[in-house]
């Protein structure tokens, strides 16, 4: 795109709206840099997603291999209830 466009644009919108078409021309100017700043919170959201979830899986399968199993209870020493 040249660099004269945008000034192109707002004569075109100043000759044919006056100032309500300049106004236009600006909403259009300001939903278009909200729109590149929600993209960019996408991305960035989208990758801290990832990136969260390749470490849970990470600590999930290592809790997997460090896991120990819960003893027999044939194995546990048979302690009256008034001793303790």
């Amino acid at each position: 795109m040249l660099r004269s466009e945008p000034k192109i644009k707002f004569d075109i919108f100043q000759a044919v709206g006056g100032q309500a078409g300049v106004d236009y021309l600006e909403r259009i100017k300001k939903l278009e840099a909200d729109l590149n700043i929600a993209n960019e919170v996408a991305t960035r959201l989208t990758k801290e997603l990832e990136e969260a979830n390749t470490q849970l899986k990470s600590k999930d399968s290592k809790e997997d291999n460090s896991k120990k199993k819960a003893p027999l209870l044939g194995v546990l020493p048979k302690i009256a209830s008034g001793e303790v």
